[in-house]
This record gives structure tokens, sequence and C-alpha cells, in this order.
């Protein structure tokens, strides 16, 4: 029978009250630190959070402001259709262009054809001053025919002179336009040269070599046609000056004579000033370097004088405009101070100066607006851009004024 009294092994753990203590769990010891060190860790963390935004004053911005975007509407100078560019590619949105770079070519066939009427209204002013010559001829009496002759003489060679050199130009301006349609189609055949297969190669070349000869025909044409001009307006200045030292005429029959003449050339000069600018607005330029903001019309589409073609967009950046509202109790003066920064960026900023401040309320943009549907007025205000402030042309910066 088994004895009930404990063994000595039971016994031992008992007397050890070490070795029976029940351990503490993890979770309850954590719950513990949590209870002991985390409130004045939190109070230690707010406490350093609010002396720091305390240093750093971050204020609310008073108003937004505008950085200045340069942007121009490229116009087509006359009536015509776009061309074809010569290298071969359009312009795409975004495409990065220089001062001065050609951005659209027009074809205008009826500048071509005014240049023909206007060569046929010389070719009539030429006969009629020919017409009045001989009748001034038949006018004079015996006794005066050698004076008369020699002053008439002059007038016909300086109205002749004229009507030549206005013939010349009139050949300079259709040779220019020759000349334009000529250099395209030598940089298309040129284009098509490059990039053909080798077994057309030689037609492809022939046809190149024989549109650059014609574009250099002409082009050589119009030097000459210059140096004859130049040398014309001399002949007319020297037959000016002859005629005007020349002594006068007792009889008044010439004056009278020459006047609708002298009229009738000095319209046909003034048309052939207008047909010239129509010729130069042809060719549309970039004014400054920038990049392609938008398209408004493509090669081959026929456009009217006027018609916006492409539109440019400035990399330059100069200044920030804002609008300062009645309701916000600013008042804002030149060389006033100005703290500017991105908007949402809280710790960047920097002072600027007001540069100039508007004399009345104007309708303020959209974009200022605070609410799209409710319409604001307030006095512009420009100011100087920090060239450290990394900002892009046509981006909104918050403004902080100077509050008394």
């Amino acid at each position: 029978m088994p004895s009930m009294l404990p063994n000595s092994t039971s016994n031992d753990k008992l007397t050890n009250g070490k070795k029976g203590r029940i351990p503490t769990p993890w979770a309850v010891r954590s719950q513990r630190l949590r209870q002991r060190f985390l409130p004045p860790l939190a109070f230690a963390g707010l406490a350093g959070l609010v002396l720091w935004m305390w240093h750093h004053d971050i204020p609310a911005p008073h108003t937004i402001g505008e950085v200045e975007a340069i942007r121009s509407i490229m116009t087509a100078g006359a009536s015509g259709l776009l061309t074809e560019p010569t290298e071969g590619q359009r312009w795409q949105v975004l495409d990065k262009i220089e001062a001065n770079q050609v951005l659209a070519r027009l074809d205008d066939p009826l500048l071509s054809q005014q240049l023909v009427t206007q060569q046929a209204e010389l070719a009539r002013i030429k006969l009629e001053v020919e017409a009045a010559t001989a009748k001034l001829s038949f006018d004079f009496s015996n006794q005066q025919r050698d004076h008369l002759h020699e002053k008439i003489r002059l007038a016909w060679q300086r109205e002749q002179r004229r009507v030549t050199a206005l013939q010349t130009q009139v050949q300079l301006a259709v040779d220019r336009i020759l000349e334009q349609r000529l250099d395209a189609a030598a940089d298309r055949a040129e284009n098509l040269f490059r990039q053909s297969t080798p077994q057309l190669r030689a037609a492809t070349e022939l046809e190149s070599l024989q549109a650059r000869l014609a574009c250099d025909e002409v082009a050589a044409r119009i030097a000459a046609n210059e140096k004859t001009l130049a040398e014309q307006k001399r002949q007319i200045t020297q037959a000016e000056a002859g005629y005007d030292d020349y002594p006068p005429l007792s009889l008044p029959e010439v004056a009278p004579l020459l006047a609708p003449l002298q009229a009738a050339i000095t319209t046909q000069a003034s048309r052939m000033d207008e047909v010239r600018r129509q010729i130069d607005g042809l060719v549309i330029r970039a004014p400054f370097a920038g990049e392609v903001a938008a398209i408004h019309a493509w090669p081959g589409q026929r456009v009217k004088l006027g018609d916006p073609i492409v539109t440019i967009a400035s990399h330059e950046r100069r200044y920030i405009v804002t609008y300062v509202r009645a309701d916000q109790s600013l008042n804002p003066a030149p060389a006033d101070r100005v703290r500017v920064r991105r908007r949402h960026s809280l710790l960047h900023t920097e002072e600027t100066t007001i540069e100039q401040v508007g004399s009345q309320f104007e309708p303020i943009p959209p974009q200022h607006l605070r609410d799209s549907r409710l319409p604001e007025w307030g006095i512009l205000v420009r100011i100087a851009l920090p060239q450290q402030l990394a900002v892009r042309a046509g981006e909104l910066v918050e403004l902080t004024f100077p509050t008394n």
C-alpha cells in the first residue's frame, strides 16, 4: 500500500519560493511601459513642435501672385496657302524655337497676279509719259524750241528713269517670290535625294541639281537687278538735279501736264511699298526664343490676313503680378518688402520688393479669384522676382505683405 506522505522532491519545490513565481506576460509589460513613459514623451515632442513652429512663424499668405508668362500669337501677314516646311518636318507642341526662326511660309497667288497688274499699270504710265512728251513738243513755239526741247528731254528722262526703276522693283518682287518657291522646291528635292534608294538616286540627284540651278539663276538675277536698281536710282537723282537746276520755262504748260503723271507714278510707288510689305508677310518668323505652345493652322490650309498660325511661349521670367482687394486692409507701396514662397512649400521663402502699384481697381483674372463663380476687383501690384526662387513662367506663388 503506497504511502500518503509527500516525497522529498515535492517538498524541495514548495520550500523554494523563487522557483515557484509566475512570469509576467509581455503584453502586460508593454502596457505598463506605455502608461509610464508615453505621456511624458508625447508631451516633450509636442512642446518641441510648438517651439519649432513659434520659431519659424509661418503665417498664412495674404494673396496669390503669378509669375509673368510671355506668349505671342503669330498671325498671317497675308492671305494665302500655308506651304510645307522646307526641312520636311512640321512643328509640334513644345518644340524648341530660336529667335527669328521661320515658323511658317505662305504661298499667295493673288499677290503674283497683283504684280502682273502692277507691271501693266507701269507700262500704261510709260505710254502716257511718252504721249505727254509728244504733246509738249507740239505745243511749244519755234522761237523757244531749243530751250523747251532740252527741258522736255530732262523731264522725259527723269520720268522715264523713274518708271524704269519701278519696273525693276516689280521684277525684283516677282523674282523674290519665285526664289522662295524654287528654294523650297530645291530643299524638298535635296531631302528626297538623301532619302531615296540607290536605284532612284540618279533621277533624284538630277532633279535636285536642276532645282538648285534654277534657284541660283533667280538669285543671280535678283543680285543683278539690285545693282541695276541702285544705278537707276543714282541716275534718277542725277536727272532730278539736272531738271531742278535747269532754268524755268516761261510757258506754264509743262507743270500741269506732268502733274497727273507724277501723281500716278507716286501712287504706283506707294503700291509697290505695299506689295513689298506683303511679300515680307509671306514669311512668319519667331520674335523671341521659346517653345511652341499651340498650333492653330497646318500646312495645306488656307488662311486669311490676321488669322492665328502658331502660339509661342517664352521661358523668360521678369516679375510677379498680383491683385490686392479692398477688403484685405493692405496698403502696398513701392519698395515695400514682400515674402514669396511657392505654393504648398512652407519652409523655403524669399524676400523681395514691390516695384509698382496700380492707380485704380481692375477686374481680377480667373486664376486669381477665390471663387471662380464670383467676380472680384483689385489693385494691380508688380513685384520683383527673386532670381533664386525656382519657379516657372505662369506659376502661382504665395505672397505675404508686411502688416502695420
